[in-house]
């Protein structure tokens, strides 16, 4: 605690105990004489008043049934207290005490002045009295008067005046001490200051170099006695600044690669703390990394495990598989020993496309294969029924051959779609934009899908009036099929399909609704994705292979729009909303934006 205070509350807290000291103990000295001396007054004093009290009662007439009047008249001229004690220590007169209470006093055998008195002739003590409350200095001797039993006549005088006397010397004492104190303070600050002052640039320099900061060299020595300190602080500034500036360098250059590279990176001491990250790491996991635990920042085990291993053993762990904020990293750990520390660098390479694309290319095969066993099979078993039967009659092979050429035809279609996916994907698409008048297109595809509406006798609701947009005619064309396509799919019997269009400031929104079952919440994002099939499709058997909105997204995309699902429809629980937007000025930068979301 006291290494915490300030050198000049030190030297003044020292010097003010000197003074204590040097105060104090003559003080207390002097005060003992003196309360001593004046003590030894007090009873001379009690003395002669003893000598004048005892004439007086001996030449007084007194027994037994005066003696107490007498010392009370005695004791009240006098203003002292007058005793009168039996040898066995009864009082029988008092003149401080009333006379029906005398009975009532304790015993005063063992008072310190009789017993003095017994032994010696004469006692005296300096004591507090029970009986009135007093502190006094009592006097006695031992006395023998006429038609009296012998015994003790004592005087007691109050203490009041030593104490009075004993206080005022203290006072004295306190405020030579509090002066001493104020002044020497004073004193002492003002020299200090004076002192720090001088002393101030060696200090600021000191602290320049602890802290790492910029120096100024000290051009003046404080005294005599500073001289060497400041020439061996202003060579040992010199070279610390020229370590520190190359260090600053080292320590930029360093960041600098660091940050130039794409993977997080970080650099962790040997008790798992972060000492070092590049930009990257903090803008995966956290910006500010100072003082923080990597297993406390990161919590997998495998990775804590590894860090140990790295750390204790030195050893060089490669690929462990972190998940972290729905991406994938395999971790590199590599310790590095100086001296008897060591530390570690880690680093995080980004496998979560690499993941997506291997469950992307694994879900492609899966489903192209599945895809496409169906028509095969079937294909593949109407031929073989042909070729085991030779004498099918017409009518029955012209049967066959149609199954054989639709299954045909739902394989080209499937095939179709992948590609299209690809060659949008890929950048190799084909785009011509153009004016064109949405009515007429919407027109053109309810043409081409009317006769599958009317089995379940669908009406289709178009716009009003003439609308000119600037796209792509065939793919606006492929965009619209494939919604208005979904939308008879999922419609109920007696239903209808409409459009919708509203103009924002940058773009156009369009929307095709129906009144169909619609598509839960938690499947809206989903059924973008390719070979994606709602519950209800699969449940209903609906006819397709989950492409034709995966197509529309990439399209979409593709010419710097969105796309997205609103269900259930605003005041019901049913029906969706397929709605994608068209910039309004559709340039080579819209062009391709949204690419990297469609892969």
């Amino acid at each position: 605690m006291f290494s915490n205070i300030s050198l000049k509350t030190k030297i003044i807290l020292s010097v003010w105990a000197v003074l204590l000291i040097t105060i104090l103990l003559p003080w207390i000295y002097f005060v003992n004489i003196i309360k001593t001396e004046i003590n030894k007054e007090s009873i001379s004093n009690i003395k002669k008043e003893f000598v004048l009290v005892k004439y007086i009662l001996h030449n007084s007439n007194i027994n037994k049934n005066n003696i107490d009047d007498v010392i009370k008249d005695i004791g009240e001229k006098l203003g002292d207290r007058i005793t009168y004690i039996l040898k066995d220590g009864k009082v029988i007169a008092d003149s401080k005490v009333k006379k029906d209470r005398l009975s009532k006093l304790d015993n005063h055998a063992t008072r310190p002045e009789i017993i003095m008195a017994r032994r010696t002739g004469h006692g005296s003590s300096v004591r507090y009295s029970g009986t009135i409350h007093r502190k006094l200095i009592y006097y006695a001797e031992p006395v023998k008067f006429n038609n009296l039993d012998p015994g003790y006549l004592r005087i007691a005088r109050y203490y009041s005046l030593v104490d009075s006397v004993l206080n005022n010397i203290n006072i004295q004492i306190v405020y030579v001490l509090f002066f001493s104190f104020l002044i020497s303070g004073a004193i002492i600050s003002y020299f200090i200051i004076l002192i720090m002052k001088r002393i101030k640039p060696i200090i600021d320099l000191s602290e320049a170099l602890s802290n790492g900061q910029e120096v100024k060299l000290i051009t003046k020595s404080p005294a005599k006695e500073f001289d060497k300190l400041v020439t061996s602080l202003n060579k040992m500034a010199i070279q610390i600044t020229n370590n520190l500036n190359l260090i600053s360098n080292q320590k930029k250059e360093l960041q600098a690669i660091l940050d130039a590279i794409d993977a997080p990176v970080v650099v962790v001491d040997q008790y798992g703390k972060i000492i070092k990250s590049n930009k990257t790491f903090k803008t995966y996991f956290t910006s500010d990394t100072s003082e923080k635990d990597l297993p406390s920042l990161i919590i997998n085990s495998k990775l804590i495990e590894g860090l140990e291993n790295a750390l204790k053993n030195g050893e060089y762990i490669r690929g462990i598989p972190v998940t972290l904020k729905r991406r994938h990293y395999s971790v590199n750990i590599i310790p590095i020993s100086y001296k008897k520390e060591i530390t570690a660098i880690l680093v995080f390479h980004d496998i979560t496309e690499q993941k997506k694309l291997d469950k992307t290319r694994r879900d492609f095969f899966a489903n192209v294969s599945h895809e496409l066993k169906t028509p095969l099979t079937s294909i593949q078993g109407y031929a073989e029924t042909i070729l085991d039967d030779l004498y099918l009659d017409k009518e029955q092979i012209k049967i066959f051959l149609n199954k054989i050429l639709k299954n045909c035809e739902e394989m080209r279609e499937l095939i179709n779609g992948i590609m299209e996916i690809s060659k949008i994907e890929t950048g190799e698409i084909k785009t011509k934009i153009e004016l064109i008048d949405l009515k007429l297109i919407l027109n053109d595809v309810w043409i081409s899908l009317k006769q599958i509406a009317e089995k379940k006798n669908i009406k289709f609701k178009n716009i009003d009036k003439p609308f000119k947009i600037k796209y792509d005619r065939e793919k606006l064309y492929t965009i619209l099929k494939n919604l208005i396509h979904n939308s008879i799919k999922f419609s109920h019997t007696n239903g209808e399909i409409s459009v919708k269009i509203k103009e924002q400031k940058d773009f156009y929104q369009i929307g095709i609704e129906d009144r169909g079952v619609g598509i839960p919440f938690e499947e809206q994002d989903r059924v973008f994705e390719r070979f994606y099939q709602t519950k209800d499709a699969i449940k209903s058997k609906a006819p397709g292979y989950g492409l034709g909105l995966s197509i529309c997204r990439n399209i979409v995309h593709y010419f710097g729009g969105q796309i997205w699902i609103e269900s259930p429809i605003e005041k019901g629980d049913k029906g969706c909303i397929v709605w994608f937007t068209i910039p309004k000025e559709i340039e080579e930068k819209n062009r391709g934006r949204a690419k990297n979301e469609t892969l």
